[in-house]
């Protein structure tokens, strides 16, 4: 049996990974996935497998460590009969997703940086490596290709569905080249001149000129003639194809025919059909394991062959041994699903004989039929006649009654029995459950005897479907006590009442937002034109189009089909008219679901908050996006207007910025001395320690000082002197006189010697200008770097008579203006700094208290970025330097900086600046420097280089360099791929976009968490799933709720705000209340709580929440919901259970 490699630990995440619990859990679930799919006993090994863990909770990396096993194991020669004659490679299969594709690729260099044992590291870079590929010809030369080739293939579904071959022209002349050896005389030399006649114009005339390929047109061939000979002869045998070619192209090639040229293209598209048959005989081999990531797209693949399934079972499916189905929404509410993807292990070949193969799947096939989904549809069942009694509690009932009698000892015994009867193997029958139950009931209050029977029914069949669906199924529930949903009109009004509520984790009764005032008529009218439409029958709906924003009803199909129904009924044409005139794009930011998620999302800004928005309609996303870049745009202008006085103060403050000679610039320079004290590095030195004091500019300094002005020609002395070039000639003096005095070896001594290099004075860190060109793509970020990466020439020789003057006038200069508290020579040591503080010495003295911590993991972080393999790497620390400054002077987060008007005085602004850099923002724990603490320690963590442009490392560098102002970010179907994924990488970050608008094309895969924790279904899905998946963009390891919840002390705590503003009396009410009715369902049977519901509310209803019928929220007790829960899982918290 294939065991869980020892050469990675999951844990050594640091970055994602603060909690060891994640970590032991995922370990678990490689060594119980490995468990079930090699098991020794055939009894218990099962050979597909899904891993359904929520959302977020790492199913990416429990699937490449999985992976890596597998194949760690292969290259030690396991003995794995089963395994036999595979290739050593793995497939993993991806959505038509993009930016989830370009994830995958970047995940397995993640996964060997964050995760494999330094010891091993090196060596697991060379063959624990991935290649993407795009095309189905590309898929099967990278499984044949032999040496140290990458052992992870990434493809997506497309490439299964019949996709686009690339240069398909040249591959297609050198198949009928081949077809042509292939018929020999069967087709005459003079039926292929005739035949190519009709051929395309760049193809030879001459048959035996066919294959004359040029260089660069063979190195597009994958496969050679020989290989497509042999791939013939077998497609041959099997079906028809390559006869009907034949009889095309001899009907072509008659003599005489007309227009060749267009029957020549039934002979290309034959061609093309040929070659993708080709592919199956050339996988020549078996894969041990394939991993297909959001695999309930293939729900449907087994009935329709959609989403490229089809494809796949006939390629790869059928050379698989092992197969792991990766999806965080299983059931997506109807149990026929569920089964579907289970379907993908009918045809695996599950080891080397064809004959053990078909008994194992069949072995798979009857489980899945005759046990899985009788046992699946029960629970189903039970399950909604459970919430149906629940929803119809009589008000009498408390939750300490329904606890009292579910914790009953006669129904306590009662449950005992059942789990007994559901631990045996297959469905259990329905008899036997009412011979133990009916007995246990007699004595139960009447009010709740329903109920309790239900229950009971739910807690057997749940049992029983955990025990039999868990043998292909591991699914880890997570805990959602950090979420709050906001509903309805809970999203207008403070947190307070929201926090307050028990359920306040889950979708719950609350009204909606009232659309009385401004909003209501043209609702009303809405209303009367459907009315009209279907003349008075059936219920009325005001329709989702209208729900979204006004604008969306004249772009949506409901809206024009309304206008053309409505065009001869006169009535109802008065209505319309009345509606049209008030639904255009102008009157968008009143309606009223729109100017409360605006209003929201505005405010999330100003506090420095992000929010992720969710939208169906790509009208309603464009005019969300639209509206709140205005509004944001006026409140950047208003608070610029009120701290600075108008556009030419703010354009002053950016000089005192970025002007080599003004007073502010030193705010964003790297002080390399004091980043090196605080990364522990003067640690290393011999003799005593360094510290702060030995930092500071000191009066043996000044001559050297003096001496590197004149050499390269800056008047120090000046009333404005270079503040760049005083800074990098203090830092290059200090550094000359730490290496006099302390001598120091090794890293630090390189580091040091850099620094008091000449160099070091002439460039930024050292380097060339020429490392300045990598910016010409880059936006106007409206902070010019110049100031910051000056260069310098030697232009003068030294007067020593001359030094010695500058030194003392130097001298006496910082003398006087300390009696100011103005030196611009203590600067460096003592001046404030957004990676130091106000006040560096004193920070370094408080260390890991306050601000101290902060800067620690800036420091560190920065010098982790520098350090690799070939040596100290200055340019990935001015690239990361650059970022963060970027991050930090943005116009957007510049007037955050800034203090309010009355408190202005610009000679102290430096000091509040520095203040407000390291406060926490407000309703936050967090500071503005703890996320770029957080961003450093991201850029990090990620894998490759900052000069690698596809690695990850560079894709969140790439972030930072977002064109224009983009505050408020849309991504939809047609935004292309480069630039989505910047958006993605950006918002993830603590830069631009500060909102992201997004479609569907979000909602799957995409790592959104790190700087986001407000998340808003503007549009409700009618699949709870649909719901999951996109608040699980926010809710994963790592996120920045669970940050912010670490550092809060006492009874405040943070929270994932989850927003579903849903409007009251629309059909939006009636698509919440059966979304909440779906959830509980859903949620029953994948784990999650159960919530009371009313199934019935209509949208023509009064308080069609509920409150008419009396319906009210009884809370289950806590032992009762973790009794109903299916359980999946393989791994169970301790301090939960504790």
């Amino acid at each position: 049996m294939i065991t869980r490699s020892q050469q990675f630990d999951l844990g050594l995440d640091r970055t994602r990974i603060k909690d060891p619990r994640d970590a032991a859990r995922q370990a678990a679930t490689v060594e119980e996935l490995l468990k079930r799919l090699f098991n020794e006993n055939r009894e218990h090994r099962w050979e597909l497998q899904v891993l359904a863990d929520e959302v977020g909770m790492g199913k990416t990396f429990v699937g490449l460590g999985t992976a890596f096993s597998v194949l760690e194991a292969m290259r030690g020669g396991t003995n794995v009969d089963d395994l036999r004659g595979c290739y050593q490679k793995i497939l993993i299969i991806t959505p038509n997703n993009s930016a989830l594709f370009t994830k995958w690729c970047r995940e397995v260099g993640e996964f060997v940086k964050r995760c494999v044992k330094t010891e091993y590291r090196s060596q697991a870079q060379r063959w624990f490596s991935a290649v993407r590929v795009e095309r189905i010809d590309d898929l099967v030369s990278e499984l044949r290709r032999h040496g140290a080739s990458q052992r992870i293939i990434v493809a997506n579904m497309n490439i299964f569905g019949g996709g686009r071959l690339r240069n398909y022209d040249i591959k297609r002349r050198h198949l009928l080249g081949v077809l042509f050896q292939y018929w020999g005389a069967r087709f005459r030399y003079d039926q292929r001149e005739r035949l190519l006649k009709g051929a395309p114009g760049d193809w030879p005339s001459n048959p035996k000129e066919i294959n004359d390929l040029t260089q660069a047109e063979e190195e597009k061939i994958l496969f050679s003639s020989e290989k497509l000979f042999k791939g013939l002869q077998h497609l041959d045998s099997i079906d028809g194809r390559v006869e009907t070619l034949l009889e095309t192209c001899r009907e072509i090639s008659t003599r005489f025919v007309r227009n060749r040229d267009k029957l020549f293209s039934g002979v290309e598209r034959q061609l093309v059909d040929i070659y993708r048959a080709l592919m199956g005989f050339l996988v020549n081999k078996d894969l041990p394991l394939v991993i297909v990531d959001e695999a309930h797209n293939w729900k449907n693949g087994p009935t329709l062959g959609s989403n490229g399934y089809k494809g796949f079972i006939e390629l790869i499916g059928k050379r698989s041994r092992r197969a792991i189905l990766l999806t965080a929404t299983p059931f997506q509410l109807r149990p026929a699903e569920m089964l579907e993807i289970l379907k993908v292990g009918d045809h695996l070949k599950t080891c080397p004989a064809e004959a053990e193969s078909g008994i194992r799947r069949n072995r798979m096939y009857h489980h899945r039929e005759d046990v899985i989904r009788p046992v699946l549809n029960n629970a189903t069942a039970a399950s909604r006649r459970f919430a149906q009694v629940w929803a119809k509690l009589p008000p009498t009932i408390t939750q300490g009654m329904i606890d009292a009698a579910w914790n009953d000892k006669s129904l306590d015994e009662t449950r005992d029995q059942l789990q007994i009867a559901a631990k045996r193997h297959g469905a259990i029958r329905a008899d036997e459950i009412k011979s133990i139950i009916d007995p246990a009931l007699s004595n139960v209050d009447p009010d709740l005897r329903q109920l309790m029977r239900e229950a009971l029914h739910l807690f057997v069949y749940n049992a029983d479907l955990s025990h039999e669906l868990g043998a292909f199924v591991i699914r880890h529930r997570r805990h959602t006590e950090h979420r709050m949903f906001r509903v309805g009109m809970e999203y207008q009004v403070p947190l307070d009442g929201a926090i307050k509520r028990p359920d306040r984790h889950m979708l719950h009764a609350a009204p909606g937002i009232d659309v009385k005032g401004d909003g209501e008529l043209p609702h009303y009218l809405l209303m009367r034109c459907v009315s009209e439409m279907k003349q008075g029958k059936g219920r009325s709906s005001l329709g989702s189009a209208l729900t979204g924003c006004y604008s969306t009803l004249i772009d949506s199909a409901e809206g024009r089909a309304i206008q053309n129904i409505l065009a001869d009924i006169p009535v109802g044409q008065v209505y319309l008219n009345l509606l049209m005139g008030m639904v255009d794009d102008k009157q968008d930011p009143q309606h009223p679901k729109v100017r409360e998620v605006v209003n929201a999302a505005v405010n999330n800004w100003k506090a420095g908050e992000k929010t992720l928005i969710f939208c169906f309609r790509t009208n309603t996303a464009q005019r969300l996006h639209d509206i709140i870049d205005e509004r944001i745009r006026k409140e950047l202008n208003k608070r610029r207007d009120c701290c600075m006085g108008g556009p030419e103060s703010l354009k002053t403050l950016r000089s005192r910025l970025t002007g080599r000679d003004r007073d502010l610039v030193v705010l964003g320079l790297d002080r390399v001395l004091w980043s090196m004290l605080w990364a522990g590095l003067f640690s290393q030195s011999t003799g005593r320690t360094i510290t702060p004091d030995d930092l500071q500019l000191m009066d043996q300094d000044l001559p050297l000082l003096a001496e590197a002005g004149l050499r390269y020609g800056i008047d120090l002395l000046a009333e404005r002197p270079d503040r760049v070039f005083l800074h990098r000639a203090t830092e290059h003096v200090i550094a000359r006189r730490i290496i006099q005095k302390f001598s120091p070896q090794g890293e630090l001594g390189n580091i040091l010697r850099n620094i008091g290099s000449e160099q070091w004075i002439q460039g930024p860190y050292g380097l060339s200008p020429a490392s300045e060109q990598d910016e010409e793509d880059s936006e106007a970020t409206q902070f010019d770097e110049r100031g910051v990466h000056s260069t310098y020439e030697i232009v003068a020789d030294v007067n020593p008579a001359e030094n010695k003057r500058i030194a003392s006038e130097l001298r006496e200069k910082r003398s006087r203006a300390r009696q100011q508290g103005q030196a611009i020579l203590d600067v460096y040591g003592k001046g404030p700094n957004l990676w130091l503080g106000s006040d560096p010495s004193k920070a370094w003295t408080n260390g890991n208290i306050g601000i101290g911590k902060t800067i620690d993991e800036v420091h560190k972080n920065l010098f982790g970025l520098m350090f690799t393999d070939s040596g100290l790497d200055w340019e990935s620390r001015r690239l990361s330097m650059q970022a963060i400054r970027r991050a930090i002077l943005r116009e957007s987060v510049l007037l955050r900086l800034l203090p309010d008007k009355k408190d202005l005085d610009v000679s102290g602004w430096g000091d509040l600046m520095v203040t407000s850099f390291f406060a926490s923002l407000p309703g936050q724990r967090e500071s503005m420097a703890d996320r770029i603490a957080v961003f450093l320690e991201d850029l990090l963590a990620a894998s490759g280089s900052l000069r690698d442009t596809q690695s990850a490392r560079y894709a969140l560098y790439n972030a930072t360099r977002l064109r224009g102002q983009q505050f408020v970010a849309l991504v939809m179907g047609n935004t292309d791929a480069q630039s989505r994924e910047r958006i993605f990488s950006g918002f993830n970050t603590p830069l631009l976009p500060e909102v992201l608008v997004c479609t569907s094309v979000g909602q799957e895969g995409i790592d959104l968490h790190r700087q986001c924790r407000n998340v808003v279904h503007f549009d409700l899905a009618w699949n709870p799933a649909v719901l999951e998946q996109r608040t699980g963009r926010a809710d994963r390891i790592g996120s920045k709720t669970f940050r912010e919840r670490a550092l809060s002390s006492g009874s405040v705590e943070t929270f994932l705000e989850i927003g579903v503003p849903y409007l009251a009396g629309t059909y939006d009410e009636r698509m919440y209340e059966e979304l909440r009715m779906r959830a509980q369902t859903f949620e029953v049977l994948t784990g999650g709580d159960l919530s009371a519901d009313d199934a019935e509310g209509y949208d023509d209803q009064n308080n069609p929440e509920g409150k008419d019928i009396g319906l009210r929220f009884i809370p289950l007790p806590s032992s009762m919901m973790e009794s109903l829960r299916v359980n999946l899982h393989i791994w169970t918290d301790p301090i939960h259970t504790r």
